[in-house]
Parts: C-alpha cells; structure tokens; sequence
C-alpha cells in the first residue's frame, strides 16, 4: 500500500499571529471591500504579507454609502442582493440574528469587524490610489511596481511580488480606449462595469 504525506497548511486567517510570514514576499492588495478583506485575510492565512491600497478614506468599497461622487457607492437605502450567509467569510460567520438580505451599514460594519479582528488596519493605505501596476524584470519574474498618490499628492513607488486588483466590477477608473469619431455618432458608449 502507497501512502500519502500530508502537510499541514493553513486555512484560517485567525491563525495568522501564530503563522511565520514568508520571507519578504509582500502582495498588494487593490481596494478594501469585500473582495480585498478577503483577499488580505487569505494571504496572511499564507503566510503573505498583504499592503492593502484604498483610495477612498474608508473601507467598504461599493457597498459604504458616500455622498460623495468621488467614489462610486450604493444608496443611501440599499439592502445587498443576495443572503448575508452567501456574503460571509468561513472563518466569521454572520449573526443568524441578523435577517437574510442585510443593510449596507451591517456590511460596512461587517467588513470593519474583519479588518479589527484579523489585525488589517495597519496593513492598509487608506486615501493612496494606485496609479499604475508594470511588471519588472524578465517574463516570468514575479515583481511588480506600483505607484501610488496619497491624498495630498505625495507619489511614491513600491515593488510588490504580486497584486491582487479587488476593486470590483463598481470601483470606476477603467481605461476605455478612444474610438476615432465616436463622438459623431449618436451612439452612447461606456465602460461595461
């Protein structure tokens, strides 16, 4: 009979203290919503030091009203689409208090009970918007340079071994191309997202 040799591996964030990062193997982390707490949680589960980058000056990406324009968001009143259980992380269940289709204040508080519990605050650059992400080195190389400008201006580059763009399919900014004589047209063009 063949045996198999099992490892051990993390798969909870809250092990995350007692979990020795990998040797200067740092990810960036676009946006802070619920894709980029994720995402920060399950590299650190990895032993990956995460740097997170929110260009607002709060997390909760889409799903934290603002009344501001400046960064897109829900109303005021919107309830999320789909059950709070499908809209929660395995390793901190929501409340089976609290009802299925839940108020974007609870997801914003929510996503901020995360950041606190996982110790993300210090890890994310809140009002930094990223300019651009270019790779380095030769194909293959696994090095990325990302640019950043915080709020008051101040640009400054970092390298990252990956990034992980979680801005979601509200976060704005996308590039679309120009079209020669698209604007003679009576036809209404824009960005999918």
């Amino acid at each position: 009979p063949t045996r198999s040799l099992s490892l051990p591996r993390i798969t909870n964030a809250r092990s995350a203290p007692r979990c020795r990062l990998r040797q200067g193997l740092r990810v960036a982390v676009i946006g802070t919503g619920i894709s980029g707490v994720q995402a920060m949680k399950a590299c650190i589960a990895e032993g990956i030091e995460p740097v997170g980058f929110e260009s607002d000056s709060d997390t909760g990406g889409f799903w934290r009203f603002k009344e501001s324009t400046d960064h897109p968001s829900v109303y005021r009143s919107t309830h999320i689409d789909t059950s709070r259980d499908m809209n929660s992380f395995g390793d901190r269940p929501w409340d089976p208090e609290k009802p299925l289709l839940i108020h974007n204040t609870e997801l914003t508080e929510y996503l901020r009970a995360n950041i606190e519990e996982f110790g993300l605050a210090e890890r994310i650059r809140l009002g930094t918007k990223v300019l651009s992400v270019s790779p380095e080195g030769p194909a293959g190389a696994h090095s990325w340079c990302v640019r950043t400008a915080t709020a008051d201006g101040a640009e400054s580059e970092e390298h990252f071994d990956g990034v992980m763009v979680c801005t979601g399919r509200h976060g704005g900014g996308a590039w679309v191309p120009a079209v020669e004589g698209i604007d003679a047209t009576r036809v209404t063009h824009l960005h999918s997202s």
